[in-house]
């Protein structure tokens, strides 16, 4: 079974006592962290153990989906010490920028750069990167253990192919940064929750589920107009 978990949600930064964008997933072989936004290691490890980690996965380095990675490195750096793991923790990002190359330590993370023509496996879950429209060069991922898949979308702005590459998963994991009046945002390069609904009826996905929402959203009444509006949980 695959079991996702939202460690936070919040585009920018963390608000109201939650963190920025990060997920982890429970395959059959232990625990995968996709993306590390700010308050990430603190969600995590409110519920599990550093060293049941088998892999982190980044998007794209924006600081709200990369902040507490070197929390994670520092954490496997004690873990090695102490003799509790031997190997260094997979990490599969894109090209890290430069000034951020003397911050990681490859004894500690071993660092693989994502290839959309090179699917890869953590925790026995298969994982399938794709490029999405940001400001960045950012990856969204398609994340299949048996018969049961998670598309997550990274940070996009709508385009028509996207539907095509995540049709038909069971759970559409994906941003809408641009409310309707918010001002968290220039917008570029991101999606408006209708876009995101839109985006799921088209894939056919069984449930889709919002995040990396502004600051600004009064998040109480989004939940109850999405309950209005999709009883079911559909949303």
């Amino acid at each position: 079974m695959l079991k996702l978990t939202i460690l936070g949600y919040w585009a920018g930064f963390p608000n109201l006592g939650s963190g920025s964008s990060s997920y982890l997933l429970q395959g059959p072989l232990g625990n995968v962290v996709v993306d590390m936004g700010s308050g990430s290691a603190i969600c995590y490890t409110s519920h599990h153990r550093y060293e049941a980690l088998q892999g982190l996965v980044l998007s794209h380095w924006h600081h709200d989906h990369a902040a507490d990675l070197l929390h994670y490195q520092h954490a496997w750096k004690v873990l090695m010490k102490r003799g509790i793991v031997q190997d260094p923790l997979p990490l599969y990002a894109p090209p890290i920028p430069s000034y951020l190359h003397p911050l990681l330590d490859p004894s500690i993370l071993d660092i693989h750069l994502i290839n959309e023509q090179a699917p890869f496996e953590l925790a026995g879950i298969q994982f399938e990167p794709f490029p999405v429209h940001h400001t960045i060069l950012c990856y969204g991922m398609k994340m299949q253990f048996e018969d049961e898949t998670i598309a997550y979308t990274g940070d996009t702005a709508y385009f028509p192919q996207l539907s095509q590459v995540v049709k038909g998963c069971q759970t559409l994991l994906c941003e809408a940064t641009n409310f309707e009046g918010s001002l968290h945002s220039s917008g570029q390069g991101h999606m408006s929750p209708q876009e995101a609904l839109h985006l799921a009826h088209e894939a056919e996905v069984d449930q889709v589920i919002l995040t990396h929402l502004p600051s600004d959203l009064d998040l109480d009444q989004a939940r109850q107009q999405l309950a209005a509006k999709y009883p079911n949980q559909w949303a």
